[in-house]
């Protein structure tokens, strides 16, 4: 069986996606204290929406101990014999606080985040074979990788797991130097629970400013092994 789920991608899309972050070091004008993110992510099986911050608990660019604050809420939908619609209508609520470590040099951002999440699943029909059902508190961690080898490429790499319903999130992008900071580039994600895993493929946009906020979006194709289909993310942050 697999379910279609909200998302951090609920990161699955807040931790990068989404919760999708890019960690700039420094040297590059610096984050501030405070890194706020939000974004929406839509396909043709869920939505889901985050918002959350990256807080420095020590210095004013976000090297060192670290704080992160996320949440989110999404819709997901998915066939069952349960459902006299043939299909079973699920929403989905996240929450977590992590934190940790990140080394930030000339070119790289290294994070490493532990912590609790919440997960809350509530289903508009009992589903007694779906394990993804009601809510789960857990242990999340999360990695993170930001990398340019050069001034005109540049790698992410992000991984998640929480214990709360087996969540699971890898993702890889590399990008080329657009125009005046854009970036863009090839995405690939997998992500998954205790009942789901999908599989996507596309293309990113990211670093695009606009009055202080910095603007992020990817379009693809995705698998679940039951459906295919297409997504599209937005995210933005600011910092302060």
């Amino acid at each position: 069986m697999f379910l279609r789920f909200g998302g951090w991608a609920a990161c699955a899309f807040m931790v990068a996606c989404p919760f999708d972050l890019a960690a700039e070091p420094a040297s590059r004008g610096g984050l501030r204290r405070l890194l706020y993110f939000s974004g929406v992510d839509i396909s043709s099986v869920s939505m889901f929406s985050w918002a959350g911050a990256d807080i420095a608990l020590k210095s004013r660019d976000l090297s060192g101990p670290v704080l992160r604050l996320a949440g989110g809420v999404g819709g997901y939908d998915y066939a069952s014999e349960y459902a006299a619609s043939g299909r079973i209508h699920g929403d989905v609520t996240l929450g977590e606080i992590v934190a940790g470590w990140r080394r930030l040099r000339p070119g790289l951002a290294v994070t490493a985040l532990a912590g609790v999440e919440v997960e809350d699943h509530r289903l508009d029909v009992e589903d007694p074979e779906n394990d993804v059902s009601g809510t789960g508190v857990g242990a999340r961690l999360i990695g993170e990788l930001w990398w340019e080898p050069s001034a005109n490429r540049r790698i992410e790499a992000s991984i998640a797991y929480g214990t709360a319903f087996d969540f699971y999130r890898v993702r890889v992008a590399g990008g080329m130097h657009l125009w005046r900071g854009v970036f863009v580039g090839p995405e690939i994600e997998v992500f998954g629970n205790a009942g789901s895993d999908q599989r996507r493929a596309g293309l990113y946009i990211q670093n695009v400013a606009i009055k202080g906020l910095r603007f992020k979006t990817s379009i693809g194709a995705l698998d679940d092994g039951d459906d295919t289909g297409a997504y599209g993310r937005l995210g933005v942050d600011a910092k302060f």
